[in-house]
C-alpha cells in the first residue's frame, strides 16, 4: 500500500454516524479512514468540505497528566 500503510482489520459500518471506518497501520502509526455511507450521513458535509484531507490529529500517551 502507498506510504507503507496496510489495513489492520476489516471495514466497520458505524450506522449511528453513517460512515464506514477502516484503520490502517504502519509500525506504531495508525490512521482512521472514514467514508460517509451516503449524503444523509452527519459526516457528509465535512467530507464535501475537506475531500480526502485530514481534518484532525490525535495522539496517544500513557499518562496524560504527566505528558
Amino acid at each position: 500500500m502507498l506510504l507503507g500503510f496496510a489495513p489492520s482489520g476489516d471495514v466497520v459500518r458505524d450506522a449511528a454516524r453513517g460512515v464506514d471506518i477502516l484503520f490502517m497501520s504502519n509500525g506504531p502509526f495508525r490512521v482512521e479512514l472514514i467514508a460517509p455511507i451516503d449524503s444523509s450521513s452527519p459526516m457528509y458535509p465535512l467530507y464535501k468540505k475537506h475531500k480526502n484531507m485530514p481534518y484532525h490529529i490525535c495522539y496517544e500517551c500513557e499518562d496524560i497528566e504527566r505528558t
